[in-house]
C-alpha cells in the first residue's frame, strides 16, 4: 500500500513539473499577411501568426495568435518563450474578438491570407483594445474594412468583464512573451503575441492538484501511524 501511495504522489508531482518546464519550449511561425491599409502600401503590420511549438504547450502544438504590441516587431522565426494569461479586461476583449472571427476547430487554424481584411480589422482592434500606443491611427481606410474594424470593436467594447469571464477565455489565451538572447552590440525588440491554446494554464492546475497532494500526505501520515 505505501509503495502504491509513494508511486502515485511521485507521479503528480512529475506531472506538475512537467507543466512548469513547459515555458522552455520554442515556437515557430509563419504570417498571413492582411490587407495594405492607411497607406500601409507594400508593410504589412497587420497579419495572423500560424505558431507551432516544439512539443505540446497548453493543450496544442499548433494555433494562431496576433501581435499584442504595436511597437514592436518579431525578427527571427523561431523563440523561446515565457508565458501568462490574458488579464484586464482589454486583453478578454481581444480574446473574444479572436475566438469569434478567427478561431476555427479545426486544429485551431486561425484565417488566411484570402481572408484579409478580417485580419487586418482583427490585428487593428486588438492593438485598439491593449491599448499599445499612443501614436498609432485606428483603420481609416479602405472604408470596408474601417466598416469591420468599427463593426468589432463595437463588439468587443460592449461586453463587460462578467460576461467574459463567464466564458472561460482565461483559459483558452496565453500571452506569450518571446525570450531571446541577443548578440553582443544588437539592438532589437520583441513583440509580445496573443494566442489561442486549449488547457488549464500551470496556476489553474496547481491550484486544482494542490488538494490531491495534500490528501495523499494526509493518507499516509494516517496509515503510518
Amino acid at each position: 500500500m505505501y509503495r502504491k501511495m509513494n508511486i502515485l504522489f511521485i507521479g503528480v508531482a512529475l506531472l506538475l513539473f512537467t507543466a512548469s518546464a513547459q515555458a522552455s519550449l520554442n515556437f515557430s511561425y509563419n504570417l498571413d499577411h492582411g490587407t495594405a491599409a492607411n497607406g500601409g502600401g507594400d508593410w504589412w503590420p497587420y497579419a495572423e501568426f500560424n505558431i507551432n511549438f516544439s512539443d505540446t504547450f497548453q493543450g496544442v502544438t499548433e494555433t494562431f495568435g496576433y501581435c499584442a504590441e504595436f511597437e514592436n516587431t518579431i525578427y527571427y522565426e523561431s523563440y523561446e518563450f515565457e508565458d501568462r494569461e490574458i488579464s484586464g479586461i482589454g486583453e478578454y476583449r481581444a480574446a473574444w474578438l479572436m475566438d469569434k472571427y478567427a478561431f476555427r476547430d479545426s486544429h485551431y487554424e486561425g484565417l488566411s491570407s484570402s481572408d484579409g481584411n478580417k485580419i487586418t480589422a482583427l490585428q487593428a482592434s486588438v492593438w485598439s483594445l491593449l491599448g499599445t500606443t499612443n501614436e498609432w491611427a485606428p483603420i481609416n481606410a479602405p472604408q470596408d474594412i474601417l466598416d469591420l474594424y468599427t463593426v468589432m470593436m463595437a463588439e468587443a467594447t460592449d461586453m463587460d468583464m462578467e460576461q467574459l469571464e463567464s466564458l472561460g477565455l482565461d483559459l483558452k489565451y496565453q500571452i506569450l512573451m518571446p525570450n531571446i538572447q541577443l548578440p553582443e552590440r544588437t539592438e532589437g525588440n520583441f513583440q509580445d503575441l496573443i494566442v489561442r491554446t486549449n488547457a488549464v494554464p500551470l496556476p489553474g492546475a496547481a491550484m486544482l492538484l494542490a488538494p490531491v497532494l495534500l490528501g495523499l500526505v494526509g493518507i499516509r501520515r494516517k496509515l503510518a501511524a
